[in-house]
């Protein structure tokens, strides 16, 4: 009887964090190549949830293709910066 106290709180844990986990947002992140920049990350937008990112991506992508803009798209979790991390003040 005493071992299903550990039990249902473990399952609680895990069901709090893999519901946290799904709702997070992404970022759709532009990086613009070549004649534009050497090398420029710009968001695109934000969604709550990576189906919506991935829908927005294949727009872009599209679109970018038909303005002749050479453009790579991802989509990451918000808490993800793919300029890496930003310098701290002295």
């Amino acid at each position: 009887m005493l071992w299903r106290v550990p039990v249902v709180a473990m399952l609680a844990v895990l069901t709090l964090a893999s519901s946290a986990r799904a709702e997070c947002a992404w970022v759709l992140w532009g990086n613009y190549l070549g004649k534009i920049s050497n090398e420029r990350y710009v968001v695109l937008g934000a969604f709550p949830t990576i189906k919506h990112c991935e829908e927005a991506q294949a727009y872009a992508d599209e679109t970018s293709k038909k303005k002749d803009v050479n453009m790579a798209t991802t989509c990451l979790p918000d808490t993800v910066d793919p300029r890496g991390p930003k310098a701290t003040e002295r």
